[in-house]
């Protein structure tokens, strides 16, 4: 299996009182920075940024990465938009799309990868969700036999519905943490990040 990882960062940030969230700092390093370096970590073959909202400032945060980055015009129409832009910029050689957003840190190096070996180890899964507790989380991986539905995706909307129609085929890989629920969504998010005991 070949994975491909979207991060999504081109939205405006609209829930943090005009600072960019994945531009905040956490442990010396923007937020987006330790998103996408734990994918890099995990061996993904390929991490695709998709920018929008001040991509200046998000392909200078993420200089000298090892990363590919692709502009959606149209990310004011929602996330959709971002979603199939980055498809648009995959690799041929991919096999699977993991959707990752650039404003969850602490999904590290080893959630994603049980997420993934959990999901090739599954006979019959076509999508892989983390859990915790019994809630859903991100990143979710697609095989891309979804493709054509992601591309069919209008609005504000992520893959929910794609999942629904297919729940038969979703694994829900239980996590050991709580990672894969935590967002930096708003500024009191990114304050308990900051003072749980973590160093910045």
């Amino acid at each position: 299996m070949t994975i491909s990882a979207l991060v999504l960062a081109a939205g405006k940030s609209s829930r943090t009182s005009g600072c960019h969230k994945l531009l905040l700092l956490w442990d010396h390093k923007p937020i987006i920075a330790h998103a996408v370096d734990n994918l890099l970590q995990a061996g993904i073959f390929e991490v695709i940024i998709v920018v929008g909202y001040e991509a200046e400032q998000i392909l200078a945060a993420l200089a000298s990465r090892p990363v590919r980055f692709v502009i959606n015009p149209d990310y004011s129409q929602g996330l959709s938009t971002s979603i199939k832009a980055g498809l648009g910029a995959m690799s041929p050689a991919a096999t699977a799309v993991m959707l990752a957003l650039g404003d969850m840190p602490l999904v590290d190096a080893t959630d994603l990868g049980l997420i993934v070996t959990s999901y090739m180890r599954a006979q019959h899964a076509t999508i892989a969700v983390p859990t915790f507790n019994g809630r859903r989380g991100n990143p979710v991986l697609f095989d891309l036999c979804h493709r054509a539905a992601m591309n069919q995706l209008t609005g504000d909307v992520g893959c929910k519905s794609i999942m629904q129609q297919h729940a038969r085929e979703v694994l829900e890989v239980e996590m050991p943490n709580d990672h894969v629920l935590r967002d930096v969504d708003t500024l009191e998010a990114y304050n308990e990040l900051v003072f749980a005991g973590k160093r910045f």
